[in-house]
């Protein structure tokens, strides 16, 4: 079906926490496809860290590109290193943070993505990991940015973190933001470890999903 997957994310795409060492979903899925891999993913990466990083590599050909997207409050600073939403001062956010400026980045960023991996004849799919799907889903009211997007490429009916049974996890980037400290007491640990990360058996269930979307596709 594909000779290489080329993976982008943060520590959801890296494989965190995977207890079996199967490189995540990532090492997971590529075993289903029988082909090689490049994981990119990095613990705390943000998105554009993450389209930089790609952008950079040899693309070997029959490939494939999935993208496990972070929080989009993740924002790159000097040098192309991830801001944290927990690290902006508290002026800043007053000042300048909007939440639907965020979006519009990352709308053309996903944008810049599906038109280059078009261009190199690269098969891709995005999905969120853990962030709101409603990033994804068209709720948004935005410009009409939204209709340059290739859906048929999105997985917008779900997050990872929900469909492994995470919906009632807490988000730390989200909650950091809004300047709230939680601990995690409430996590589904059949699929994730204590840390909230997804666990070997969260990351076996989401490769099979994925690798029935490719195969629907």
């Amino acid at each position: 079906m594909y000779d290489h997957l080329y993976a982008l994310g943060c520590s959801w795409t890296e494989g965190t926490d995977d207890e079996k060492h199967k490189n995540g979903w990532v090492g997971r899925l590529a075993k289903q496809l029988d082909c090689t891999y490049t994981n990119l993913g990095g613990k705390g990466d943000s998105n554009w860290l993450q389209y930089y990083n790609f952008l950079q590599q040899p693309i070997v050909e029959n490939s494939i590109v999935i993208w496990g997207l972070s929080s989009f409050t993740r924002i790159v600073g000097s040098n192309f290193q991830t801001v944290y939403s927990g690290d902006y001062d508290k002026q800043y956010i007053l000042k300048y943070h909007s939440d639907k400026a965020l979006q519009l980045q990352t709308m053309v960023m996903l944008h810049s993505f599906q038109n280059y991996c078009n261009s190199i004849n690269c098969k891709h799919l995005t999905f969120i990991s853990f962030d709101d799907i409603q990033r994804l889903d068209k709720s948004y009211e935005l410009p009409k940015i939204y209709t340059l997007l290739d859906y048929n490429s999105i997985i917008k009916d779900t997050s990872m973190k929900d469909f492994i049974g995470g919906k009632n996890n807490v988000c730390e980037d989200s909650t950091k933001l809004l300047g709230r400290q939680h601990i995690k007491t409430s996590v589904n640990l059949k699929y994730f470890s204590k840390d909230g990360h997804p666990n070997a058996n969260g990351y076996s269930l989401w490769a099979d999903e994925l690798y029935r979307r490719i195969n629907e596709n």
